[in-house]
């Protein structure tokens, strides 16, 4: 049995709390929330198997190891060869770094063509490795796999000593040679949830099942494991199964937690590590190499630290809230809580009934149970019997007297009180009231009361005399302070510790003095202990438990004869919980109270220690670029020049590196911290930080040694990692490239004296001819001024012909008359014979001539239509853009359009402007001469270009004067229709009143209608049990009458009925419109509700089937709907096509009926096509379909009112509809919608 654990009873186990456990959620380690697998390589780095990956934690950092296939990873072994093997979903392989240091994941599957299977279990034996699925066994030997196929009744695969365990869908177990892989035994086990078979010995396996508890496997019998592990996991929801060690199995309950047991079947350890991982199932469970172990959740991972002498029980799960008082009364573990009394038991906290107050305090006298609370005292005699109240006043704490045993001192809110016991009553009475809160409270070997008070210091009562001294923090020494005073009775006399030290009562002089009391060395006897501690606890051997000032940081100091043995390291993972009260249990165990939890530690416990672990340096960067990744072993892929334990050297340019490093370190409540330096720049080690990067930038030439260690919770460094690198010097500062530079700089010095001498001889030449060049050229701005002033006599010329066209087209404002206007007024431009204004007409989406000039009548050219890019063609093709917008073409031929505009003659030289709104063509100016070429010069041309901009801007302004004209008589008629819709309204508010009205008589017509019939039928049933009583011509007349009376009833029901069914799709069509649409998914939309018309149509048509295909985009459709309207359309269609494929099916013999529902996106809209194989509709009612009341239907089954509400609801969702059929043959109904993007 390895010292890990403590053998211990099952009621012993019972009294365990939950191990400490770390949970590491998806949001973590950014990935899949399911895990399977867990492995650990030599360095200690852990690794998982999730659904997306392989994931690699080194204690501070996470990442991600995808595989192949990016499937589900369901195990992971680490073999001694040092390599990490990988099984998967239908894939398998190893992880291998790269020449940067970085895993990756490499298949060994690519050359298997066979279905694979899940891997669930790799093992290595005889140096061959196993991949095991539930169909094949792959085995990998000197770099070759071979395969052997299993039953296809195996259900799951175990390993053992020599024999692999394959549990059979029947149940059976067939034992298979590991180095043969052949038969070696087969047993039937009866056993249907088998989790785990672990062996014990070479004989004997044990097989854990999900419920039916533990059963023995030797050779070829299976029987019952008759030990306390299988009375406690029977029924308790088994899911994983770990061999802790040789004699030890870890096994994870649903109900139970986690259970440690020996090969025997004894309990050695009970956890409820359940309270953490309620609801999660554990997929695998793992010990590291420090005994910690690991559970792969189905929503996460855990590690629970096994390895620990810490338990705890929660508050928030046991609900008892903040612990103020501790006792173990009558072997139960009583906690004093401000939620009540409770006590332990079967590994959970039982409320006490009758006191679910808070409680402050507890003391056990006599073999009963006094209990201090806000609501007064109460007695039991035990935990299950009816508390008695001793008194009402609030009571914070209780002592019973030294010197009477009967006599019980309590601390309540007004002071001092006694309970005294005599024979079996108890009385009451207040001692002393101080006006304060008494808090704490004990009794001094002479029988007096010490007392703590919140805020009035100390008192001491004795019962003896009945007086009181108070010793506050005004006395003349001053030693106590206004608040936070504790009193405790040590082996030494009575202590007083507060903020200001520890102190120690002096009879004689009746004061509290400094004290050296719970220091660890010899010290001056005036020497004082001035630590501030919170709470110190005195256990049975007067050694002392004790808090720092703010109740955190556990110490427990062992007497060593005078002086004390401080222990604060196992103490540590408490370090931040807060601690209210402590008591010493038997055996060693200590009980830590706090505001969250109960804290159970065990003294006894023999902690393994963690062994030595290794700080890691993860990347190396520089900039953006990395320069190793994290992994690097001897005899690793990884290239020497980027090994850590290398000599690397840098180029002069990488003088700025980025360490990350981390640590393989697991402990409880780790809290890592780093140490860092680099030799050569750095000239001390870093002090200890949380940090894991490190950052140098503008290193020097020279050589470096960055080194790391860590630090965890304990003070346990790790060793440390090391990267020597050298940064090179750059070439400009090397001795020959000094040399060089020296005689570089006297070359140019005497070059640059010759080239000065050479340049001012160059300026002086230049001088020279500067002069004779500004004569000449003084004489040729003459000449050019007066060339420029013969210009300037022209432009002012044609800028009065601009200033007059513009002026002519500014005062237009009729867009019809603009264009002729503009044609008259370029009669000013020399040698245009002809011109034309073609317009674009959005109506036609072509372009059409708006006026012409110089050539037959518009009339004969109005119908003349050009698209735009016959206009291109004919008019900009082959032409030259003398200015922007501006063409010009010469010697040309025009394409034949076959229409009028071919009679024109074909012009030797045609000027085109383009008219362009926000980039778009929107009409052509064409000016044309028709008997020579290059018949326009560059006068006409400016002048074009001049007027360009103006004739742009007319264009815009007569356009937008048109389209404002246009609007202001799309307003008026819109007003009118306003006017009529709200009439349509009154006259639709008046028709839904009239159709309200209607109903109520009609359904009184119906009912009325049925009860006669019914009474007609017992009038006939009546005449015919009479009918030997009455004369035959009489009795048959009657019947006569009466079936004809019925016939007439049966008429007026379906007329009535047909009436009611017409009124009641009125108020439908009358009733207000849904104005809020919403986003919806037309595809799911159409689909659900095509779904439940049709299953109601069933209700119509029994034994008639519609086989409804539903052809749907892949994508989804977003647009905006009236859920209940569009609802009311689909219903509606569907509802007619099960009609007419109803109707159809009577007649046709071996009929198929039919619905398809298809949806397909064009452009910004969507097409929704209804189609059913049906009877069709004539095409002289397919006009008529749409108009309310006219229907296809017999009057007793329609309405004419459903296609007319189908079409009123697509139109508002602005849409439309429309309809084809063929007779006999099929119907169908597309309907268009706009999309999201278009709303």
């Amino acid at each position: 049995m390895s010292n890990l654990v403590l053998a211990q009873s099952h009621e012993a186990a019972s009294e365990n709390g939950a191990l400490f456990i770390k949970l590491f959620s998806a949001d973590e380690y950014k990935n899949h929330d399911e895990n399977f697998a867990i492995a650990q390589d030599k360095r200690g780095v852990m690794y998982f198997g999730n659904f997306g990956g392989i994931l690699e934690y080194d204690g501070v950092n996470w990442r991600t190891i995808i595989t192949t296939t990016q499937t589900k990873v369901s195990s992971l072994f680490y073999s001694r060869s040092g390599t990490m093997y990988v099984g998967a979903r239908d894939e398998f392989g190893y992880l291998y770094p790269d020449k940067s240091g970085k895993l990756l994941f490499k298949s060994l599957a690519n050359t298997i063509n066979s279905s694979i299977g899940e891997i669930s279990r790799i093992i290595e034996y005889k140096n061959q490795i196993y991949f095991i699925s539930n169909k094949k066994i792959f085995i990998l030997k000197n770099n070759k796999i071979k395969s052997i196929s299993l039953s296809e009744q195996t259900r799951s695969v175990y390993s053992l000593d020599d024999k692999l365990a394959l549990v059979q869908k029947n149940n059976a177990i067939v034992f298979l040679d590991k180095l043969s892989l052949k038969l070696s035994e087969q047993i039937n086990t009866g056993l249907k949830d088998i989790v785990d078979i672990i062996p014990i010995s070479s004989t004997t396996n044990l097989l854990f099942t999900e419920d039916s508890g533990i059963y023995k496997q030797s050779e070829n019998s299976v029987s019952l494991f008759n030990c306390a592990a299988t009375t406690l996991l029977t029924n308790s929801a088994v899911t994983s199964v770990y061999s802790y060690n040789k004699n030890t199995i870890a096994v994870w309950s649903a109900k139970k937690g986690l259970l440690l047991m020996n090969n025997d079947g004894s309990i050695t350890k009970l956890s409820n590590s359940k309270e953490k991982i309620e609801n999660s199932r554990v997929n695998s469970i793992f010990k590291d190499k420090d005994s910690n172990l690991w559970l792969a959740l189905d929503n996460g991972l855990a590690q629970l630290s096994i390895n620990s002498p810490i338990s705890q029980f929660l508050a928030s799960t046991n609900n008892f809230g903040s612990i103020n008082g501790i006792i173990r009364y009558k072997g139960k573990l009583c906690l004093a809580t401000n939620k009540g009394l409770f006590y332990l038991e079967n590994s959970r906290f039982i409320p006490v009934n009758g006191i679910n107050i808070g409680c402050w305090g507890l003391l056990q006298v006599n073999g009963n149970l006094l209990v201090a609370s806000s609501n007064g005292v109460y007695l039991l005699s035990s935990l299950v019997s009816a508390p008695q109240r001793v008194n009402k006043e609030y009571s914070f704490c209780l002592v019973q007297g030294k010197i009477n045993s009967n006599k019980v001192y309590v601390g309540n809110r007004d002071g001092l009180a006694l309970i005294t016991f005599t024979n079996n009553t108890t009385t009451y009475q207040q001692l002393e009231k101080y006006d304060a809160n008494i808090t704490n409270i004990f009794c001094d070997d002479t029988g007096d009361i010490w007392m703590e008070s919140i805020t009035r210091g100390i008192y001491r009562y004795s019962p003896t005399s009945g007086e009181t001294n108070n010793y506050h923090y005004t006395s003349p020494n001053g030693e106590l302070t206004r608040v936070g005073n504790h009193i405790l009775q040590s082996d030494q006399g009575i202590i007083l510790y507060n903020a200001k030290g520890v102190f120690q009562y002096n009879q004689p002089v009746n004061a509290f003095l400094p004290s050296p009391f719970l220091t660890e060395k010899n010290t001056k006897t005036n020497f004082s202990n001035k630590n501030w501690y919170g709470l110190i606890s005195k256990d049975r051997y007067n050694n002392y438990w004790v808090t720092r000032g703010d109740d955190k940081n556990i110490s427990y100091y062992k007497r060593t004869g005078t002086l004390f043995k401080k222990d604060t390291n196992r103490f540590l993972p408490l370090a931040d919980v807060s601690i209210r009260t402590i008591h010493t249990d038997t055996n060693r165990i200590v009980w830590f109270g706090g505001s969250e939890e109960l804290i159970r530690f065990d003294l006894a416990f023999k902690e393994k220690n963690a062994g030595p672990y290794q700080a890691f340096i993860r990347k190396i960067t520089s900039g953006d670029s990395v320069l190793f990744n994290g992994y690097s072993v001897t005899g690793s892929l990884v290239d020497k020049s980027l090994d850590p334990d290398g000599d690397v050297v840098f180029n002069s340019q990488i003088n700025d590196l980025k360490f990350d490093f981390s640590a393989a370190s697991y402990a409880p409540n780790d809290k890592l911290q780093f140490q860092y330096y680099l030799d050569g720049f750095d000239s001390d080690w870093s002090d200890w930080t949380n940090q894991t990067t490190k950052e140098y930038t503008n290193l020097s030439p020279g050589s470096y040694t960055f080194y790391v260690k860590a630090k965890n919770i304990y003070g346990l460094e790790s060793t440390d990692s090391s990267f020597s690198f050298t940064v090179k010097t750059p070439l400009y500062e090397r001795w020959w490239a000094i040399i060089f530079y020296v005689l570089l700089g006297g070359f140019l010095l005497v070059t640059l004296i010759r080239w000065r001498l050479e340049k001012a001889n160059r300026e002086r030449q230049q001088l020279e001819n500067l002069i004779k060049e500004r004569t000449e050229e003084i004489v040729d701005q003459k000449l050019e001024l007066e060339h420029q002033s013969e210009e300037l006599a022209a432009k002012n010329d044609q800028l009065e012909k601009i200033d007059l066209i513009v002026q002519s087209i500014n005062a237009e404002v009729d867009f019809s008359n603009l264009f002729q206007t503009i044609l008259a007024k370029f009669s000013v431009i020399r040698n245009m014979d002809n011109g034309s204004f073609l317009i674009y007409d959005k109506v036609s989406d072509t372009f059409k001539f708006k006026a012409l000039r110089g050539i037959q009548d518009l009339s004969a050219f109005e119908s003349i239509e050009l698209t735009l890019s016959q206009a291109k063609e004919r008019y900009l093709a082959q032409s030259e853009e003398v200015y922007e917008d501006i063409f010009y073409k010469n010697n040309f031929q025009f394409t034949p359009l076959n229409n009028p505009i071919d009679n024109l003659n074909t012009p030797k030289s045609l000027l085109t402007i383009t008219i362009k709104n926000e980039g778009t063509i929107e009409a052509f100016i064409l000016l044309e001469n028709i008997s020579r070429s290059y018949a326009f010069d560059q006068r006409d041309i400016s002048m074009l270009r001049n007027l360009k901009e103006h004739l742009i801007a007319a264009y815009i302004k007569t356009r937008l004067l048109e389209n404002l004209e246009n609007t202001l008589n799309d307003l008026k008629n819109t007003q009118g229709e306003l006017i009529r819709q709200e009439k349509l309204a009154s006259v639709g508010q008046l028709t839904k009143g009239i159709v309200d009205r209607i109903l109520n008589p009609l359904n009184y017509v119906n009912n009325f209608s049925q009860s006669s019939d019914d009474l007609i039928d017992e009038i006939i049933e009546i005449i015919e049990k009479q009918k030997d009583t009455l004369p035959a011509d009489t009795c048959e007349d009657l019947v006569v009458e009466l079936k004809m009376l019925k016939n007439n009833q049966e008429k007026i029901q379906e007329h009535s009925n047909s009436t009611t069914r017409i009124l009641k799709d009125m108020q439908k069509l009358l009733r207000e419109k849904s104005k809020d649409f919403l986003e919806t998914d037309l595809n799911s939309f159409i689909e659900s509700k095509a779904r439940t018309a049709l299953q109601e149509s069933k209700v119509n048509y029994k034994d008639f089937s519609v086989n409804l295909t539903l052809n749907l985009e892949r994508n989804p459709i977003r647009t905006k709907l009236l859920p209940y309207e569009f609802g009311q359309v689909v219903q509606n269609l569907v509802s007619n096509a099960c009609y007419t494929l109803f109707e159809k099916s009577k007649h046709t013999p071996g009929f198929a009926p039919e619905v398809l529902i298809e949806t397909k996106t064009v452009k910004d809209h969507v097409l929704v096509r209804f189609r059913d194989n049906g009877k069709g509709i004539p095409q002289q009612e397919i006009e008529k379909i749409f108009s309310p009341f006219f229907t296809t239907k017999p009057t007793s089954k329609g309405t004419g009112l459903g296609l007319f509400m189908v079409k009123d609801i697509i139109e508002t969702h602005k849409g439309k509809v429309e309809i084809i059929s063929r007779e006999g043959e099929f119907t169908e109904l597309l309907v268009t919608l706009p999309t999201i993007n278009t709303l």
